[in-house]
């Protein structure tokens, strides 16, 4: 072999064993559980590396990664979309919290659920991938989503024995309102026996008696 063929030759051994070992650096992530949900979404519980025993979570949908993760400063969540990356830290929430749930992906944003176990109300935050867009807030407790539509129902008003529920889009930040009665049948939360979303319609469904109410949504999403 000649000199010039020798040099190339142990270059591109080097350039195999470096690519060999990166390699085996991004695959030393360990998948200790993985969970398919509705909508799309996939949660993964990983083990960053044998030597490091520490988890966090993941969820994806498409191009879209979502890590949850506990460190000392409190929650932290990065959402990676293409070219867009997002790091937010939460915080600690109290002294017992637990990982924020992601409740849906969308073209638009990451919708999280943070929980604690003072509060009644629940924490949503609507994440933008794009940085220069702010964060959006919600207390309210959902019952039921379209993810593709960035809708979601919840619930505006209880009273006796008339329950209000709201449709609302995160982007037109617009809504309507549903008015339903409440039975002795279903005197708890959500108060309901079955909700869907169809033809730009949300439709609620009481057992017994047999009850349904219909709400046209079209009008909110422009």
């Amino acid at each position: 072999m000649k000199p010039n063929q020798l040099y190339y030759f142990l270059i591109a051994i080097l350039f195999l064993a470096c690519s060999e070992v990166k390699k085996e650096s991004i695959s030393s992530e360990i998948i200790l559980k993985k969970v398919f949900r509705d909508h799309g979404l996939t949660d993964q519980l990983i083990q960053k590396s044998e030597k490091d025993t520490s988890t966090f979570w993941k969820t994806v949908k498409g191009d879209v990664e979502v890590f949850s993760e506990i460190t000392e400063k409190g929650i932290t969540i990065k959402t990676v979309n293409k070219n867009h990356q997002r790091i937010i830290n939460l915080g600690k929430v109290e002294e017992a919290y637990q990982l924020p749930k992601v409740e849906w992906i969308s073209k638009d944003f990451v919708c999280i659920h943070t929980f604690t176990k003072k509060e009644q109300t629940a924490n949503i935050f609507f994440i933008p991938y794009n940085s220069d867009k702010s964060i959006s807030f919600f207390n309210k407790e959902i019952v039921a989503i379209a993810p593709e539509e960035n809708t979601f129902v919840y619930i505006s008003n209880i009273g006796n024995p008339i329950i209000t529920y709201a449709v609302y889009n995160v982007l037109t930040k617009k809504e309507l309102l549903l008015e339903a009665q409440i039975t002795k049948q279903k005197a708890e939360f959500p108060y309901f026996d079955a909700i869907k979303f169809k033809d730009k319609k949300v439709i609620i469904t009481m057992d017994q008696p047999k009850e349904e109410y219909v709400l046209e949504y079209d009008s909110i999403l422009k």
